[in-house]
């Protein structure tokens, strides 16, 4: 059951959708197949995708259908609705030129081989059919970056199926991927007032000083995503990392798992400081997080005196 849809709505999802694919099947006929589908995502989400497959074409994009039926409850009509879904199908006329040998062969795929990070008990169903190495109450996950000229870029999740294909090892894709993606994704560390700035609020740390207020804002807090801003979570996983942030914020601190996008870093006293971040935590992402890009309610701790990462 498609969990952005509330229950007492999904009869009515489900006769759209059945008439979003009549639509399309009526106006392809014998030019494309129409195939809708339930779409695993992160989190355990599932999405009603659509797409049209078109002969002689070897990848087409999957539209989701939830936001199109807000847009129909909302008061759009229905003509519309699928004039704008066969407008975007239209607009990939020809197809998503990808080059199917690039992640078929392991000898080129693993040039463009990363990992992300995903939470491992709202991802059961995901990992099962996934290789993966556990962290901390996470996950390591693996995708090949896809390119192509018309649609940019894209990833494909490595499977199980993939490893075979291969006669590759989970051991053999981390280490390829630990490479990878530092050289790829580079870090990029953001100060609170830079990431303030960004917003255009960049005047509310120094107003805040200049009105007495609380001297604690001037604490080194720091937003840690990669240069693409895309699954920035995995900097937790580069090469002294964890040791690197320590010339910013001291002996111990606290890490936050933000979203999948991105960490924030400050400094804390001991554990126990740590652990008060979490129902905090469990808030924002109930809150203002997508459920898709929420990574863990839990903060992480590390003392870097004893080497020591614990999931709080």
């Amino acid at each position: 059951m498609n969990n952005l849809i509330e229950k007492e709505e999904q009869e009515g999802f489900m006769k759209f959708v059945i008439k979003v694919q009549s639509a399309l099947e009526d106006y392809y006929g014998e030019d494309g197949e129409v195939f809708v589908r339930d779409i695993l995502k992160n989190n355990g989400l599932k999405l009603k995708g659509v797409c049209v497959v078109k002969p002689g074409i070897n990848a087409y994009p999957t539209l989701y259908l939830e936001s199109f039926f807000r847009s129909y409850q909302e008061g759009e009509t229905f003509g519309n609705i699928v004039s704008n879904i066969i407008g975007v199908i239209e607009s990939n006329d020809g197809g998503i030129n990808l080059d199917i040998s690039s992640y078929t062969d392991y000898e080129r795929a693993k040039k463009k081989l990363m990992y992300r990070l995903v939470n491992s008990d709202n991802n059961e169903e995901l990992l099962s059919g996934v290789p993966y190495i556990p962290y901390l109450d996470l996950a390591i996950v693996f995708y090949v970056e896809m390119f192509d000229e018309r649609n940019g870029t894209g990833t494909i999740l490595v499977r199980k199926e993939h490893l075979d294909l291969w006669g590759v090892s989970v051991e053999e894709l981390y280490a390829q991927a630990r490479e990878n993606t530092p050289r790829m994704n580079p870090i990029k560390l953001l100060s609170l007032q830079e990431m303030l700035s960004n917003y255009g609020m960049g005047n509310v740390l120094s107003q805040n000083s200049d009105q007495g207020g609380d001297d604690r804002v001037n604490f080194p807090i720091y937003v840690v995503t990669n240069n693409a801003q895309v699954f920035g979570a995995s900097v937790l996983l580069y090469d002294d990392f964890l040791e690197h942030m320590r010339q910013y914020m001291g002996d111990t601190y606290a890490i936050i798992p933000s979203s999948i996008h991105e960490i924030i870093v400050l400094p804390v006293s001991d554990y126990d400081e740590a652990a008060r971040l979490s129902g905090m935590i469990r808030e924002v992402n109930r809150l203002e997080v997508a459920p898709q890009e929420v990574l863990s309610d839990n903060p992480y701790y590390y003392d870097s005196v004893k080497g020591l990462m614990r999931a709080v």
